[in-house]
């Protein structure tokens, strides 16, 4: 079970890699690939394929996130980027 330290230690290596991409310093996809510890999405870059509403395996926040984005807004690949990093 992850401790207090361990938290902290991933939320700043996540802040850290976030900004990296919010400035252009890399890619989304390639960070993903990288560093993503889900072994089917993080192989395609990040990329969750088609959710659906409530979908099975998805946290609850993430899928009803999904539900209130418009298509191709960038709400939604904000909360894609979130999920992963």
């Amino acid at each position: 079970m992850p401790d207090a330290a361990d938290t902290a230690a991933a939320l700043t290596r996540a802040r850290r890699l976030r900004a990296e991409i919010a400035r252009g310093a890399a890619k989304f996809e390639d960070v993903a690939k990288k560093e993503s510890v889900d072994s089917v999405s993080g192989a395609r870059g990040g990329d969750l394929g088609w959710v659906k509403r409530n979908e099975a395996g998805f946290d609850p926040q993430f899928s009803r996130r999904c539900g209130d984005s418009r298509r191709g807004s960038s709400a939604s690949r904000r909360y894609r980027a979130s999920a992963i990093i």
